[in-house]
């Protein structure tokens, strides 16, 4: 791509290096030969441990200190108020979940899972990466597929109003009823060239503009471009990415 920084041309351990060389005190004395040495290190806090007999551990926020104009953790901030919202802490149901009125088209709420063995894309190319993930499956809950007439191994279409996927059912209880969960993989390398984005919503969070991909409802069906006796050009969901 004709990217000419040096940036570009740093190995791995390089990187890593860049990463740990800094003035952060609680960094110091922690590099990366210490790291392969030991697996995992504690950051360098003046407390990490009480001492013999004492409960005195490292508590950064015993005394206050948090970033509000009060020092304090406020469940009624000014701030806020200035902002046109409720100063006052009080649970406000996300516009798309099971409380609100968009459930009863769509009364399935999408836990939008990161995968366990890339990062976000990162190492989605990696062939060791993707034989530690099954790709392409849709966790429900016993109850709410027996209630779609949805076996164990089925290839459902998970949809909303902004797009549809399709996936390999896994009923095994993992998630409560009413919540199905799908793990996000790379749309390059999946067979319908599409991941579970095409179902989240890019509306942000009234308090502080965050993303809303934990907020989605979703209707779960038999896919009816299969049968169980039959086949279907998606039956290669229940492998890898590959």
């Amino acid at each position: 791509m004709s990217f000419q920084e040096d940036c570009f041309r740093e190995s791995v351990d390089q990187m890593i290096d860049a990463a740990l060389n800094s003035e952060n005190p609680r960094l110091q004395g922690i590099g990366r030969d210490r790291l392969e040495r030991e697996g995992h290190v504690r950051l360098s806090l003046e407390k990490q441990f009480p001492d013999p007999g004492s409960s005195d551990f490292y508590l950064p926020f015993a005394q206050g200190s948090f970033a509000t104009a009060s020092g304090k953790a406020e469940l009624y901030s000014e701030e806020v108020k200035a902002q046109g919202l409720d100063p006052l802490a009080v649970f406000d149901p996300p516009r798309e979940s099971r409380h609100s009125p968009q459930a009863r088209e769509f009364p399935l709420e999408l836990l939008a899972r990161k995968a366990d063995n890339f990062l976000n894309s990162t190492f989605c190319n990696v062939a060791a990466a993707q034989q530690m993930e099954e790709a392409g499956l849709l966790e429900m809950n016993a109850a709410d597929a027996q209630a779609r007439k949805i076996a164990d191994g089925d290839l459902v279409r998970v949809f909303n109003r902004r797009g549809d996927i399709h996936l390999r059912a896994r009923v095994d209880d993992a998630v409560q009823t009413g919540v199905v969960s799908a793990k996000l993989q790379w749309a390059k390398l999946s067979l319908e060239s599409r991941n579970i984005n095409v179902l989240t919503s890019e509306k942000l969070t009234d308090l502080g503009n965050s993303a809303t991909f934990y907020s989605v409802l979703v209707e779960v069906e038999l896919a009816k471009s299969s049968s169980r006796e039959g086949t279907s050009a998606l039956d290669g969901l229940h492998g890898s990415t590959v």
